[in-house]
């Protein structure tokens, strides 16, 4: 994440912070989460990585593979 994302986003007054998986972990996602925003993140394929986002606290994430995730689901296999 590039220098200064949060402020950014706040000053737009967004809502939620949509960003790629791979950037996302503990840190970012509380960051998001103490400024009052959703985090979301793309491109999920893989069950063990949307696990791993399931625990930090997620709010959502987008995925092509519709055949191992059904929405509203946990991710547990």
């Amino acid at each position: 994440m590039r220098s200064g994302w949060l402020e950014e986003a706040q000053a737009l007054g967004c809502a939620a912070v949509v960003t790629n998986y791979s950037v996302l972990d503990a840190d970012v996602l509380g960051r998001i989460h103490a400024a009052g925003m959703r985090g979301l993140v793309y491109t999920v394929n893989d069950p063990a990585e949307a696990r791993r986002l399931e625990a930090l606290g997620i709010d959502g994430l987008v995925t092509d593979a519709v055949d191992r995730f059904s929405p509203g689901d946990s991710t547990a296999d």
